[in-house]
């Protein structure tokens, strides 16, 4: 299982100049599928996306049923409106 990014597209098919109508995604996809929980925190999953230098984290749940996508742009959002949890986050060095 896998996940393909506008960062795939780009370097896989646009840069090396290869003809998107034949690529198979199984071909540029990323792979292992990298998951995170319905369970977990916001700081774990930025975390997790951070470990991992991924952009997009596929929530599950236990069943590994797909619940969600929580993206960078997502936990920004999130981060901007929720001001006063930045405290908790900010004690989160970054690599």
């Amino acid at each position: 299982m896998g996940i393909v990014t506008e960062r795939d597209i780009l370097s896989r098919i646009i840069v090396p100049g290869r003809d998107s109508r034949r690529v198979k995604m199984k071909e540029i996809m990323s792979t292992p599928l990298i998951m995170g929980k319905v369970s977990m925190s916001i700081r774990e999953a930025a975390k997790k996306m951070n470990d991992n230098n991924i952009r997009h984290l596929v929530i599950v749940d236990d069943k590994l049923t797909v619940k969600g996508l929580v993206t960078t742009t997502d936990i920004i959002k999130w981060m901007a409106t929720n001001a006063d949890a930045l405290g908790d986050l900010q004690k989160y060095p970054p690599k």
